[in-house]
């Protein structure tokens, strides 16, 4: 039974269901939820499990959720910062004023030319995705004399858990093709260019081996001749979320597998040379399970079809759940067909709640937006739920609120409370 697997893999928020269901009652619903303390384990186990491999710095993707307090606990934990536009990175330095530029690695892409000025003059780590703004570089040129990152495609194409999430190959838009790179180095050295870092991210939500990051060093470190002053190999981010704890991913194997690409190279071709600090750049892993959004029950709708009634190839009930938000609060669902735990929180048995439960039932949970596509899951098996309830959509702290958007039918998206261990602190 769901219920019983979620007790047993002990999800945070059955431990303060009470707590969660007063706060949709002084708030209101919509409202997404994160716990602090979820997201430091997270952060330990990555640092803990990932050891065998020689990874020196994890840096968290902020547009998974930019949100100041999950940032300030990220910053205690001694993470950098990754960040994909001028406005994240000025984020991270008007929240963290004294932090090193070092810590922060600006990873734009099909961005204007001028995007690079004010990352160029702060000094944090610039990745160039392309070669065209050498090719039409910003006045005066802020890249000349500068060190700089290079995001090469390894064409591992494939990886990421939708079409929209994988970022290699020819048919996607990211990052500099082994092919290009012999007509960018007399740009590099028109312009006393250093290169010390080497970046590729080539998907998303990766659950199932082969995991693609000993491929990455193996090919990043092919690149390592060409470029002598390199000092930096980021393999990129994309570890996906288990939605049960049955099936972890194998952190540890997959550091094992990098530290042997590793060690083959200092024995061969590195064996004159420095070896690189490995970094890797986490974004969904750190927080998507610290977030649960609630939402409430609106009304609940059935529509019975008798055989031969209408063009349609259903019979008998379809049972529809209406809830007080949509794709505006949540647009995983409908973007990457994402797949999110949904539970009747209000009706939830077992320690803590209705010792009952209340009977079970079968049905689409749908928002309140004017399309077809606005539905949270179909065919969720939930406590039968009724106008008032409060369900809980699980694991949505990882592009959830910062996705929302902002006017569509004119609804605000949800509000976000952060528990910071015993309390709860609201903006």
């Amino acid at each position: 039974m769901e219920e019983e697997r979620i007790y047993k893999e002990g999800k945070w928020w059955t431990r303060r269901r009470g707590e969660l269901l007063g706060l949709a009652a002084k708030e209101g619903t919509p409202l997404y939820i994160y716990d602090e303390q979820t997201i430091i384990n997270q952060i330990n186990t990555l640092k803990q499990t990932m050891s065998p491999a020689p990874i020196t710095r994890f840096f968290y993707s902020i547009k998974a959720n930019s949100h100041a307090l999950l940032l300030k606990t990220v910053y205690e934990q001694g993470l950098g910062f990754e960040c994909v536009s001028v406005n994240e990175v000025l984020l991270i330095f008007r929240l963290f004023p004294n932090i090193s530029p070092k810590k922060i690695l600006y990873t734009p892409n099909f961005v204007p030319v001028s995007d690079y000025i004010i990352p160029l003059q702060l000094g944090v780590n610039v990745t160039l995705d392309s070669p065209y703004p050498l090719y039409n570089p910003p006045s005066p040129n802020f890249f000349s004399n500068s060190s700089i990152f290079l995001r090469i495609d390894p064409l591992l194409p494939d990886y990421g858990h939708h079409s929209h999430v994988s970022t290699s190959g020819q048919t996607s838009k990211f990052g500099i093709p082994f092919s290009s790179i012999p007509s960018l180095l007399p740009l590099l050295e028109k312009y006393s260019i250093n290169v010390i870092g080497l970046h590729a991210h080539i998907g998303s939500g990766l659950l199932l081996p082969p995991f693609p990051y000993d491929m990455i060093v193996t090919k990043l470190f092919s690149l390592l001749p060409m470029f002598p002053n390199v000092q930096f190999v980021d393999i990129g981010g994309g570890l996906g979320v288990p939605l049960t704890t049955e099936d972890p991913i194998p952190l540890k194997s997959i550091a094992e597998s990098i530290n042997t690409v590793v060690q083959n190279w200092k024995e061969g071709e590195g064996k004159d040379r420095k070896l690189p600090e490995l970094w890797m750049e986490p974004g969904r892993f750190i927080v998507a399970d610290s977030g649960v959004l609630l939402t409430s029950v609106t009304q609940c709708k059935d529509k019975y079809i008798e055989e031969g009634e209408g063009r349609t190839s259903t019979m008998g009930n379809y049972r529809y759940i209406g809830v007080d938000t949509g794709f505006n609060t949540l647009l995983r669902p409908i973007l990457y067909d994402g797949f999110h735990t949904i539970v009747n929180l209000t009706k939830f048995g077992g320690p803590g709640g209705d010792p009952n439960g209340g009977e079970w039932e079968e049905g689409d949970v749908v928002g309140c937006i004017c399309e077809s596509g606005d539905v949270m899951g179909r065919r969720r098996r939930l406590r039968k739920a009724e106008a008032g309830d409060v369900l809980l959509i699980d694991v949505v702290g990882a592009y959830g609120r910062a996705m929302s958007l902002m006017d569509y039918n004119q609804r605000t998206p949800a509000r976000e409370i952060v528990l910071k261990r015993k309390k709860a602190s609201k903006i």
